[in-house]
């Protein structure tokens, strides 16, 4: 296993065009790719042949029609590569304006949860495309290297509008995909955290949520804490933080308002949620609001 003195570190920063940054990497590996890890988000696509997939976390068999992402700070490599081809489209975190995408299950189940805590053992089993889907993805994905490599005005405009095209097709497709039954719990957990993305302004209840994703009690506990890390009530506290964090920024409303419209009842538990999450009052955040890296 790699440590961390010899894992490489790659920064988007070196490899922008222009300081836009979105780019479309593609890889042929005849051999072995080392440990690395990366400061931007790396969406993959396996276009042929067949490798392992390694992380920190375990380790599984790719091949053509594969698709995941990378997070950053997300050490992995290839071995065992074997006519081994990819796409990476490689964006920076604050590329992705998540508007109502967060509401949608295909988007919990690709671009948040991590496939790597659904199979036991350790080991892990990336989505993957149909043949077709997989077609309209590198068509979409030659669209926009097209695009990108355009030297005029309202290019990177175009590129980014490509570029959500083929978010929202992928959305689509894991939200209406039938899943076999090894990957029924992370698409469940997606269907849970799109209603709370939908609903994090109601006074829910775990029972409610319960009912909602037709499961235990108890079972949706283990669901969460298995996807997250958190408990439920944690999990829909933080999802209800960064709407809050969002007003407070964009809106003029007094801070008792703001917790009423993102399902806090009372604003003291509010204003301890809020400074649990972001190390800060809301009025504090609101008069001194962090970076947007931070």
């Amino acid at each position: 296993m790699a440590t961390l003195q010899n894992i490489q570190s790659l920064r988007g920063d070196a490899l922008w065009k222009g300081g836009f940054p979105l780019r479309v990497v593609r890889y042929d590996h005849r051999r072995n790719r080392r440990m690395h890890q990366h400061d931007f988000f790396e969406l993959v696509l396996v276009t042929s042949g067949h490798a392992r997939h390694v992380t920190p976390n375990g380790s599984c068999d790719i091949s053509e029609g594969d698709v995941f992402l990378i997070r950053p700070g997300t050490a992995h490599a290839y071995e065992a590569v074997s006519d081994f081809s990819l796409v990476n489209l490689i964006y920076a975190p604050q590329l992705l304006p998540l508007c109502d995408l967060a509401k949608s299950p295909g988007y919990q189940a690709l671009f948040v949860l991590e496939p790597e805590q659904w199979l036991p053992g350790g080991g892990f089993r990336h989505l993957r495309l149909d043949r077709e889907t997989q077609r309209r993805a590198e068509n979409e994905i030659e669209r926009l290297d097209s695009t990108l490599s355009e030297n005029r005005p309202g290019h990177q405009f175009q590129a980014l509008a490509v570029f959500m095209e083929l978010v929202g097709m992928l959305t689509d497709y894991f939200t209406e995909l039938t899943v076999p039954s090894k990957q029924q719990e992370l698409f469940r957990l997606g269907q849970v955290l799109s209603f709370l993305e939908k609903n994090y302004s109601s006074a829910l209840t775990l029972p409610e949520i319960a009912r909602h994703a037709a499961i235990s009690e108890v079972t949706l506990y283990r669901l969460i804490r298995k996807g997250t890390g958190e408990s439920p009530i944690n999990c829909l506290n933080r999802i209800r933080i960064r709407h809050a964090r969002a007003l407070l920024l964009n809106t003029r409303l007094p801070v008792s308002e703001i917790a009423a419209a993102t399902g806090f009842a009372d604003s003291n538990y509010f204003s301890r949620c809020f400074r649990k999450f972001t190390g800060l009052s809301p009025r504090e955040f609101r008069e001194h609001p962090p970076r947007a890296s931070e």
